[in-house]
């Protein structure tokens, strides 16, 4: 890069700490403070050349002039982060010795047009790098020269590291393509076994005859003729704890894996949770112990490296700060050391990079557009949120229920992704086209990968990093459970040409019935079939010793009694069940449950129990987190302000059956609050689009727009009017509360400056969240204090 690029990146750096202020009020602040050079005269720095430096067309000239500029900008960076993202980032000192490096060096040819436009993006998302993309591979040139040091060795090698480390990448992109020799690629799915001879066909009549053996069968000299000599690497081995069900299975894999192991190298990619799964097989145990990798994560230059590279390769251009601001965010400049941060933010950092890509500007990457992006953290779920913003409800309902289904629910272990195949997924579902429609939306959205014959979540950095799925998946893990129980056993007993010892009875085919699915109706069908005519068979046997005159009057009686029993079992069921996620239904069925029963202690205690539980009617209209309610002084009308931008009017006047009013929308983003004034014919509206609105309420169903006030100072969080109705106070995310005339509604005028605490003068105090999205109203002084606007 040399001193002149990284003078530059640094300035940039700075310049984004600060808040990105204007170029034109950086200027002005210099020529307030009335700095002097070495000669006495005035500092001036005109705006392009800031611009300049920002754009590392040039080094200043002068320190003196480079100086004042600092002093304004580091002055804004310290009130939004009092610790520097960088070592130096604030220090003179260091900036001195900086532009001396950087003056002293050549001058490079900054303004030459840049490249054209690529088309072709180097950055794979969630999804691993294939051999295929071995070009845009970097950063793990000393990982994968390790690897490969250890192939020149028969034996297995277990290349151990946290989901996201980078192990399929490594496999596949770094070290496949500099193998010497062939290569075998299994990934192991729901029969490991099976997956491996499918890519070795010699071995397919060998390992199923061991399989289905119930004596050790010796297969190892058949398994090295056919292997021979050609590299053997297990993708995602630990798929074959989760999703292969047979035990037996498994061992005659592991066994043909270590047989193959001792005339080639095997190498077997382990995601470390299931680190203690590996040591119930001798042979893995022993890998363990002797030949294991361990990847963790990368080092600040090799994210670098990661990060830069590509974009050269694809004839991209970085803006500068980019690089830093991206290694801050990852955490690669933590104290604690230089592999301090998550190695599984790994596909968070990819994924970040690719919506960047997309947001490019002529071939040009740009902190703007990593930031719109959501940095690393927010990518991933700003992506999702946006695929599901684009889906019709339909779709969304469907959509939640395929995610699902390619979720393997973890017992005792974490959540997994499992793998299925098109057909079963549309052959499960209650809606085909909404369903189509959402494979369509999420495959592009690279949020789900589909590929010849199946269908997978393109990473598990899926399941933690979009909050709407995590909840999904928690909200009722048990169900989940029983679901996923249900449809592998489903697809054991159709595999075992339907066994019916196979088949569901007594309580468990009552808990079973809730969760019927497509993929398991035959199954519950026909345990349900086999259940009526063991029912049936009892009741003949009893017939026989019964008079005929009493058989039909019985066989009612008890039929009766039974779907009696069945139903109130299924309602006691049902309300346990909601319990934790709806106790009003929940008690409304025991309630009912009570009136069926009314002898049944059980069901008498649980009843009593419920009273001392709050029970809600829930109000249902909003798309997003509801954050405030508020109720006029006659308690008939609710108003509620939520984070999809949206505020709402009910009316309340029954609290059991609450009807929706009116919605109120127009705010550009999400809301904080909506109050009442004290005569109840104003509502006021805020939130995160730095307005407060003021709404003449006086007709419920149609709320009509008065005055939308331009706070400017970020978030408002509450507000309140004064009992007289005209103030209105607002609670403000810059430290700050402000007071407002709203006296007259359609033509406001602020009637007090903000007062941030503890301070003792009025003036702006941004926080770091606030300073981001908007400049401050203050400017800086000779002696670099903020100074504020007088007040009314």
């Amino acid at each position: 890069m040399g001193p002149r690029g990284v003078f530059a990146e640094r300035f940039a750096l700075l310049y984004a700490e600060a808040g990105d202020p204007p170029l034109k009020r950086v200027t002005e602040s210099v020529a307030r403070a009335r700095r002097t050079d070495e000669q006495g005269r005035p500092v001036r720095v005109p705006a392009q050349r800031v611009s300049d430096w920002r754009r590392g067309r040039n080094v200043p000239a002068r320190f003196s002039g480079l100086s004042a500029v600092l002093e304004i900008l580091v002055g804004e960076a310290r009130k939004r982060k009092p610790q520097a993202a960088i070592d130096g980032l604030y220090d003179l000192d260091a900036w001195r010795i900086l532009w001396e490096e950087a003056l002293a060096s050549p001058v490079i040819d900054t303004d030459a047009p840049p490249q054209e436009d690529s088309a072709v993006c180097p950055y794979m998302g969630l999804s691993a790098f294939g051999p295929q993309d071995a070009n845009w591979f970097f950063g793990r040139e000393r990982a994968t020269n390790t690897l490969l040091a250890r192939l020149n060795e028969n034996g297995i090698t277990m290349l151990v590291g946290a989901s996201g480390a980078g192990k399929s990448s490594l496999m596949k992109a770094g070290v496949l393509p500099r193998l010497s020799k062939d290569a075998i690629i299994v990934s192991p799915g729901t029969d490991p076994l099976k997956e491996f001879a499918l890519q070795v066909p010699d071995l397919i009549l060998t390992l199923e005859s061991a399989a289905d053996s119930e004596v050790l069968v010796e297969f190892a000299h058949e398994v090295q003729l056919a292997v021979g000599d050609r590299v053997v690497i297990v993708d995602q081995f630990e798929e074959a704890f989760t999703l292969g069900g047979d035990e037996n299975r498994l061992r005659v894999f592991v066994q043909a894996l270590h047989a193959a192991a001792e005339k080639t190298a095997v190498v077997l990619g382990l995601r470390a949770d299931f680190y203690a799964r590996c040591l119930d097989f001798p042979e893995l145990a022993e890998a363990l112990e002797n030949r294991q990798m361990v990847l963790g994560a990368m080092s600040a230059a090799e994210v670098r490296d990661a990060v830069t590279n590509p974009a050269k390769a694809a004839g991209l251009q970085l803006e500068t700060g980019l690089v830093d601001l991206v290694l801050r965010d990852l955490g690669t400049h933590n104290r604690r050391g230089k592999d301090a941060y998550d190695a599984g933010a790994l596909p968070l950092l990819s994924h970040a990079l690719l919506v960047t890509w997309q947001r490019r500007q002529a071939g040009r990457l740009t902190i703007a557009g990593y930031r719109a992006a959501g940095g690393i953290q927010g990518a991933v779920a700003t992506t999702a949120e946006r695929a599901w913003s684009d889906l019709d409800e339909p779709a969304r309902a469907a959509a939640k229920q395929l995610l699902l289904r390619l979720v393997r629910v973890g017992d005792d272990t974490q959540d997994t992704r499992r793998r299925s195949s098109r057909h079963s997924l549309l052959e499960a579902s209650t809606n085909l086209p909404a369903t189509e429609r959402a494979l369509e939306v999420l495959t592009r959205a690279r949020l789900i990968t589909m590929d010849a014959g199946s269908v997978e979540i393109t990473h598990e950095a899926l399941l933690h990093a979009w909050p709407r799925l995590r909840s999904w998946i928690d909200e009722d893990r048990a169900g989940n459970l029983t679901r996923q129980r249900l449809e592998e056993d489903a697809a054991t007993w159709a595999s075992n040409d339907r066994d019916s010892s196979m088949l569901y009875r007594g309580a468990r085919l009552e808990g079973a019935r809730q969760q019927v699915t497509a993929l398991s109706k035959d199954f519950i069908d026909a345990s349900e079939r086999q259940h009526r005519k063991s029912v049936w068979l009892r009741r003949s046997a009893v017939s026989l010793v019964v008079v005929f005159a009493l058989i039909a009057a019985s066989a009612a009686v008890i039929a009766v009694r039974q779907r009696d029993d069945a139903v109130f079992r299924q309602v006691v069921a049902e309300a346990d069940r909601l319990t934790d996620t709806d106790p009003s239904l929940a008690a409304q069925m025991l309630l009912a449950a009570h009136r069926m029963r009314p002898d049944d202690q059980n069901v008498g205690s649980k009843l009593l129990a419920s009273q001392q539980t709050p029970l809600a009617v829930p109000l249902h209209g909003h798309t997003g987190a509801v954050y405030l309610t508020s109720f006029t002084k006659d308690g008939t009308v609710l108003a509620t302000a939520s984070y999809d931008r949206t505020a709402r009017l009910w009316d309340v006047r029954d609290r059991s059956n609450p009807k929706p009013l009116a919605v109120i929308t127009g705010h550009t983003d999400w809301l904080t609050s909506a109050v009442f004034s004290p005569d109840d014919k104003i509502l006021a509206t805020t939130g995160n689009d730095k307005t407060i609105r003021l709404w003449d309420v006086t007709d419920r169903a149609n709320p009509k727009h008065l005055k939308t006030i331009e706070t400017g100072n970020g978030t408002t969080y509450l507000l309140e009017f004064s009992p007289d109705g005209k103030a209105l106070a607002a609670a403000n995310e810059d430290k700050t509360a402000r007071l407002w005339n709203v006296s007259d509604p359609a033509n406001r005028s602020r009637s007090a400056n903000r007062c941030a605490a503890p301070r003792r003068r009025c003036g702006p105090s941004p926080s770091p969240r606030t300073a981001r999205r908007s400049p401050p109203a203050a400017t800086t002084g000779r002696s670099g204090s903020s100074t504020s606007p007088p007040g009314p």
